[in-house]
């Protein structure tokens, strides 16, 4: 890979990472009700998505270009997840008594699988990656190490910024511990889901 694309790369990757999006607002719900430490499995769910859809894109662009119906499944099944999601936050309960969260623990597991399903059915960013990554393939060179390259900058620099949201809203919990302030934080994001999964529906 020749260094200036590398470099227009990395400046991609770090303008979708800090771009408004799914992934960043999971994580900061995520970090403001359970704490930066037990964010950390949904960042991996995220980051190892992210590392399989630039492998299947890199592999197959022709592929997902040429075929609507993919494209089609990976965007209805991404709505019905965002909407989802939307939901549990809206309806996520709130214990008044002591003004936290009923539930303060979540398994590692679940937020895995969270942060896994919404990166890889994140429409938004598979197109943009569709559009971006053959691009950046020069044929002169082996095309599996530019891959890997990719690969590690992309999820280097998105794991960076979603670890840094996460801390930062951890830092935040003490204001978000109060019922009707976790109410009105679970109600934005919901929003914030809701309006993406809208907005997917006109792609």
């Amino acid at each position: 890979m020749i260094f200036k694309t590398w470099i227009s790369f990395l400046l991609f990757s770090i303008i979708t990472s800090i771009s408004p999006g799914p992934g960043n607002i999971l994580t900061i719900n995520h970090a403001l009700r359970y704490g930066w430490r037990k964010t950390l499995s949904l960042i991996i769910g995220q980051e190892i998505a992210l590392v399989l859809i630039i492998l299947a894109i890199s592999e197959g662009a022709k592929l997902l270009l040429s075929s609507s119906s993919i494209l089609i499944f990976i965007k209805i099944f991404g709505i019905i997840w965002l909407m989802y999601t939307s939901f549990q936050m809206w309806c996520a309960s709130i214990n008044k008594k002591d003004s936290t969260y009923i539930c303060e623990t979540i398994s590692k597991k679940k937020s895995f699988i969270r942060g896994f399903f919404t990166t890889i059915t994140n429409i938004k960013a598979i197109t943009c990656l569709i559009s971006t990554l053959p691009a950046c393939l020069t044929p002169i060179y082996p095309i599996v190490p530019q891959i890997i390259i990719m690969s590690l900058t992309m999820t280097i620099i998105d794991s960076s910024v979603m670890l840094l949201f996460a801390i930062t809203s951890s830092y935040l919990r003490p204001f978000f511990q109060k019922s009707k302030n976790i109410k009105i934080q679970n109600r934005i994001s919901s929003i914030f889901f809701l309006f993406i999964a809208i907005s997917i529906c006109f792609l």
